[in-house]
């Protein structure tokens, strides 16, 4: 899985960078670098490694507002990842399922109207991460979406046996990218 850096504070038990992100930093600077020139292409990668964490602060945000403990923020390879309680609400969890992506959009139309190739650059990356998180594949916000509003008519119609069974995981990993329901010992 590689190392990971952590440091705790007091609203959030702990930010993670994974040294596998170095790698995909790396390989990001090197695109970038090869369109855009070598200072272009640092400011552009910048530009993106900054979306992918306003991305995770709007799932933290949404959850904060709705009462929903942070477990930890952190980055990998695979993109930016939230760990949370589940909030035992499906509109919770569709919302906070959206914050990432929409903050992709906002972030898209922020730097496509500023002009410039850097932040061209920077705006198309943003679509793309709000339109790839919005895909319902697995460990993506979009797949938490669906489950999010499927879930609203199977609460609705579940059983107390499978309503306890639905309590029983109380964490969701939210993602820019990766993401998975974990158990509650990590």
């Amino acid at each position: 899985m590689g190392r990971s850096m952590s440091w705790p504070n007091r609203t959030l038990s702990h930010l993670e960078v994974k040294s596998s992100l170095l790698i995909a930093l790396a390989g990001l600077v090197l695109f970038y670098a090869l369109l855009l020139g070598c200072v272009r292409g640092l400011v552009a990668t910048a530009l993106v490694a900054f979306s992918l964490l306003l991305h995770e602060l709007g799932h933290v945000l949404v959850a904060a507002v709705n009462g929903v403990k942070i477990k930890r923020i952190g980055f990998a390879a695979g993109g930016g990842y939230t760990v949370r309680e589940l909030s035992g609400r499906w509109w919770v969890e569709a919302e906070s399922a959206l914050a990432g992506p929409l903050v992709n959009l906002l972030l898209f139309l922020v730097f496509n109207s500023a002009g410039g190739v850097v932040a061209h650059a920077a705006a198309q990356a943003n679509l793309v991460l709000a339109i790839g998180n919005l895909i319902p594949l697995s460990r993506s916000d979009g797949s938490r979406l669906w489950k999010a509003i499927s879930s609203r008519e199977t609460a609705a119609s579940a059983s107390a046996p499978a309503q306890a069974l639905i309590q029983a995981a109380p964490q969701v990993v939210e993602s820019a990218g990766v993401g998975a329901k974990i158990s509650t010992n990590t």
